[in-house]
């Protein structure tokens, strides 16, 4: 087995509570399908439905915490588009780049009219918004035929800020744990490891003490630093942050399972391609198969942060 020690030898101290940022970055607007939460959308359901609904954190550095309105059932059923066994929630985390889809099955004496609202809220613990849909109850005489459920009209009464005590705080590691894979990767020997630390230097973002930033139109430069695998090895990454920032960490042209998370064995983690590590000497480890040769893209999902080099590849061996 490969062991390769890629993280910084120094010693540092973990970040305070008080250190800890999360997303830090603040925008104008929260969207939920391009809408504030005083417009959201309005989608016809039925009473009784199950509704598949698929949740893509597309923002730049922010996550969410997904709430559904207390009447609802909701069962996760696939990460990043790979399926677990689906677990009941009330709420539902998501990092920058990951995805999520949940059965929400509304409930069987519904009246027509009666409005569930489903609301993203920001990470943080203060003057935080959110934005989100309405599922409406119509009528089982009304045409659902075809895709198109919305309706028109806006909701009364949405506030898009949220009281603070109703701030979601930080997002965390608890519900990582709640999820299991349908199909996990089969047991083998492990063949690579690498440990990557994930740390902040000034105004640079580094993994394993090395920044690699490409430009727009300008010619390509090989990282200097890759993570190199062979093929057929299964390869283990020890994820290690010890910023004071979160980073959701997604590595292309690959599926990984998440196998701890603080050092504590996971039994049957999610098979994803994006997983988050808390800031304050957090840690997650993740296996996968290299099982697709070429040069693939390592890097933090939150978009300041692989803008200022918290970005790499995993580069197979050429023999």
């Amino acid at each position: 087995m490969h062991k390769m020690m890629k993280d910084n030898d120094d010693e540092q101290a973990c970040p305070s509570i008080a250190q800890l940022r999360g997303s830090h970055v603040e925008y104008a607007h929260v969207l939920a399908n391009g809408k504030t939460f005083d417009d959201a959308r309005r989608i016809a359901v039925r009473a009784g439905a199950n509704v598949r609904l698929r949740v893509i954190n597309m923002a730049g550095m922010t996550q969410f915490l997904v709430r559904y309105a207390a009447a609802l059932e909701v069962r996760v059923i696939a990460i990043d588009g790979q399926w677990v066994k689906p677990a009941v929630v009330n709420a539902t985390w998501v990092s920058v780049g990951q995805r999520f889809d949940c059965l929400v099955r509304t409930p069987a004496d519904a009246a027509p009219g009666t409005e569930y609202v489903i609301a993203g809220v920001e990470e943080g613990d203060r003057d935080v918004r959110r934005a989100g849909i309405v599922l409406v109850v119509v009528p089982d005489t009304q045409d659902m035929d075809g895709t198109d459920h919305e309706l028109i009209g806006s909701f009364a009464n949405m506030s898009v800020f949220v009281d603070d005590a109703e701030a979601p705080g930080m997002m965390d590691l608890d519900q990582e744990r709640l999820y299991e894979a349908l199909e996990p990767l089969p047991p083998r020997p492990v063949d690579r490891v690498y440990n990557v630390t994930l740390a902040r230097r000034g105004a640079s973002r580094l993994m394993s003490n090395a920044s690699y930033v490409t430009y727009p139109l300008a010619p390509y430069r090989p990282n200097p630093h890759p993570y190199r695998v062979r093929m057929g090895e299964r390869v283990v990454l020890h994820l290690i942050n010890e910023s004071e920032d979160s980073h959701s960490m997604h590595l292309h042209g690959h599926l990984f399972q998440v196998v701890a998370i603080d050092g504590v064995p996971v039994a049957n983690g999610a098979i994803r391609d994006t997983v988050l590590v808390p800031g304050g000497c957090r840690n997650v480890t993740v296996a996968f198969d290299a099982d697709n040769p070429g040069v693939w893209a390592f890097h933090c999902h939150m978009l300041y942060h692989a803008a200022m080099g918290m970005f790499s590849t995993v580069e197979y061996f050429v023999d």
